[in-house]
C-alpha cells in the first residue's frame, strides 16, 4: 500500500507499507422474540418490541490468530405508517467477545413514494 508521508515541512510520496492480511470468520446464533403492541398478533401489528439473545464465537487470523467466544442482545422497535408507506426502526445491539464490548444503534427512517 503506497501513501504520502509529511514531516517538518518534507514530503516523500514514494512510501510503502505491506500491511499483510487479516482473516476474520464470525459465527453468530441469534434467536428473536417479537411482540406486538398494537394488534393481537405480531402478523397484524404495524408496532413490534423485538429482544435477540446473541452468543458469538470469532476468529481473526493475521500475523497471529486469536479465537474467542462471547454473548450479547439486542433490543428493538420497529413502527410502520398506518398507510404502509413510511417504516422506523431503532435498535441497540451490544456484544462482548473476548475482552473486547462492540455496542451498536441503528436508527432507520424509509418513506415510500
Amino acid at each position: 500500500m503506497g501513501f504520502t508521508g509529511v514531516a517538518y515541512g518534507l514530503t516523500d510520496d514514494a512510501l510503502s507499507l505491506d500491511a499483510g492480511s487479516v482473516s476474520i470468520a464470525n459465527l453468530t446464533l441469534r434467536p428473536q422474540v417479537v411482540w406486538a403492541l398494537d394488534a393481537p398478533t405480531v402478523a397484524d401489528s404495524r408496532s413490534q418490541l423485538s429482544f435477540a439473545p446473541r452468543v458469538i464465537c470469532e476468529r481473526v487470523q493475521s500475523t497471529t490468530t486469536t479465537q474467542d467466544c462471547g454473548a450479547g442482545g439486542e433490543i428493538g422497535l420497529t413502527s410502520t405508517s398506518q398507510d404502509g408507506l413510511s417504516n422506523a426502526e431503532f435498535r441497540v445491539i451490544v456484544d462482548k467477545v473476548g475482552n473486547s464490548t462492540r455496542s451498536s444503534l441503528l436508527f432507520n427512517l424509509e418513506r415510500q413514494f
